[in-house]
């Protein structure tokens, strides 16, 4: 994976892909921020059911009689 990260970063530079507008870090704060927080809302609405189905039909469970 570092190798990977290492290659993108070299392939990014090389290509001139590597600037704040390309990489959508342009915005406004105010902007970027309330883009942000869109995206961390989308995000979690998509797992919630995702973790309800999980615990609901047995496939993950609590352990809440927790002995080291």
């Amino acid at each position: 994976m570092l190798l990977i990260m290492a290659g993108l970063v070299i392939f990014l530079r090389r290509w001139g892909l590597a600037t704040r507008d390309v990489l959508g870090y342009s915005l406004p704060r105010r902007e970027f921020v309330g883009q942000l927080s869109i995206g961390f809302a989308a995000g979690f609405v998509l797992m919630v059911p995702l973790v309800l189905a999980l615990f609901g039909l047995g496939i993950r469970m609590s352990e809440t009689d927790f002995r080291p």
